[in-house]
């Protein structure tokens, strides 16, 4: 699906998800949420590199259980990039209710 243009976003009261399967993306941080995290969908990734947020990570492996991709947050009025090397993680964006 993804080749064709196609991509999945769950939503509920306090989170938007978007999957992210490796690569480059932008993202724009929607208003109405804080916070972003990166959630490793397999047991690592690797290459993992964010910009233009609050807490950048450099070409690094993200694991389970040791997840330093949480709660992130994005810098003023400014997209972001996530870069992923291998693996695929989903993108959290959330609020507090």
């Amino acid at each position: 699906a993804r080749a064709m243009g196609g991509r999945l976003t769950i939503l509920d009261r306090q989170n938007r998800i978007i999957l992210h399967e490796g690569g480059c993306q932008k993202f724009i941080m929607p208003p109405e949420y804080q916070y972003f995290s990166i959630v490793p969908l397999d047991a690592a990734l690797t290459g993992v590199t964010i910009e233009h947020a609050k807490y950048p990570l450099r070409d690094a492996t993200v694991t389970r259980a040791g997840m330093i991709t949480i709660s992130n947050e994005a810098a003023a009025n400014q997209p972001f990039t996530v870069a992923i090397g291998s693996g695929r993680a989903l993108v959290v964006f959330s609020r507090d209710l």
